[in-house]
């Protein structure tokens, strides 16, 4: 009998062949997924970990610096100047340092105010040196004229100018080299 045909329905369910438990109606095949879509979402992900995680080093690294449109600053600036010039001897104060008003700030070197003390004192001891000269050159029975008597007596006068302007100009120096010095 091996020309008889065997039934294919699904009462042949029970037949002894391998196939027929895979090849069943009732029992779907088994579902195969595909790999490449799960990777592609494993990929997509690791590349957003990725730049989200270099966004945030990137926006840490440029919050420490300032940036503006308008570039104003506002701060407290108080100008300092000098009352006197000259050569800068000692600085007693660091940047931004408070200080306390009337604190000696810096020291000017005294040297040139010294050398025009000194300057002052001898225009001083020569005008007067001159004046006593023309006071003993001047005898009072030569004069013969009235226009002598006057050109004697408005040298006399030039000479008792240049004396006192010479004591303004000591007394001047002198106090230019003791202002810096009241101040400390």
């Amino acid at each position: 009998m091996p020309d008889q045909e065997t039934p294919k329905g699904p009462e042949s369910s029970s037949s002894s062949t391998p196939d027929a438990a895979t090849e069943s109606p009732t029992t779907p095949p088994p579902v195969s997924y595909p790999r490449r879509r799960s990777r592609k979402r494993l990929i997509i992900l690791g590349i957003l970990v990725v730049v989200v995680v270099g966004g945030l080093f990137f926006w840490h690294y440029l919050s420490g610096f300032e940036s503006t449109d308008d570039a104003q600053v506002d701060v407290h600036l108080y100008p300092v100047s000098a009352r006197i010039s000259g050569y800068v001897q000692a600085v007693h104060v660091g940047d931004n340092q408070y200080v306390q008003e009337g604190a000696t700030l810096v020291e000017i070197d005294p040297k040139d105010y010294q050398v025009a003390v000194a300057k002052a004192q001898a225009n001083l001891e020569t005008s007067e040196a001159s004046a006593r000269a023309l006071n003993i050159d001047v005898p009072v029975s030569s004069v013969d004229t009235a226009s002598q008597l006057k050109f004697t007596s408005s040298d006399i006068e030039n000479a008792k100018a240049a004396i006192a302007a010479g004591e303004k100009q000591v007394a001047a120096a002198q106090a230019r080299i003791q202002e810096p010095r009241r101040k400390t």
